[in-house]
Formats: structure tokens, C-alpha cells, sequence
């Protein structure tokens, strides 16, 4: 079982193949704003987007341990210098801190990914 006393950094990432934003726990590493990784999706293992972070305590947190998942590793470079290069055109054009996103979504629907 899965018991801590303290504060778990919690990770918010955005997964643009699903259209989806879920909470996972990292187990080796802290990763910050606009890192590109992979994380468990039901069956399967998809890119996301860490949108950002924050510490829960045991009794307040976003997602119960036992649904709880966590970020499995970095994603491959190819990866992510895709979606970097998508963020990074965006982030220049956007005065919206987070319109990339929805920008990636239709990046994601026009190139078939």
C-alpha cells in the first residue's frame, strides 16, 4: 500500500490526442511547465503536455491513490521537438499564456496524429 504523511507533487498534463487534462504523480523526477512526456492512458501509453504542478496533502487530494497513475518517462526527442516547435510558434503569437494548447489539439487533427 501507498501511504505518505506529506505533501506529493501532483502533475497536471494536458494529453492533445485526447483532448484531455488528468492529474499523475512522478516517482523520480520533477518536471516543470511545457515538458513533454509519456503517461499511461487506459491501455496504452500517449505524449501529454505538463501544464504545471502542485503539492496536495493526503487528505485534499485531486485524485484518489488508488485511480491515482504516474508519468512513466520524457518523451522521445522526436516527440518532443514536435510539440515544442508547435509551442514555441504559438507562444509568439498568442497573448493567451496557455492558447497553444488549442492549437496543438488542431496541429494533432490536421497532421493525422
Amino acid at each position: 500500500m501507498f501511504l505518505f504523511s506529506g505533501k506529493r507533487t501532483y502533475y497536471s498534463v494536458f494529453l492533445p490526442t485526447k483532448g484531455c487534462t488528468l492529474y499523475y504523480l512522478s516517482n523520480w523526477r520533477n518536471f516543470g511547465m511545457g515538458d513533454v512526456v509519456i503517461v499511461p492512458y487506459r491501455d496504452e501509453e500517449v505524449p501529454g503536455i505538463v501544464l504545471g504542478s502542485q503539492e496536495y496533502t493526503r487528505w485534499h487530494r485531486p485524485v484518489p491513490l488508488n485511480r491515482m497513475k504516474s508519468i512513466k518517462r520524457k518523451a522521445p526527442y522526436s516527440i518532443e521537438y514536435k510539440y515544442r516547435k508547435i509551442q514555441k510558434e504559438l507562444k509568439k503569437n498568442s497573448p493567451d499564456e496557455l492558447g497553444w494548447i488549442d492549437e496543438i489539439e488542431m496541429a494533432d487533427i490536421l497532421l493525422g496524429d
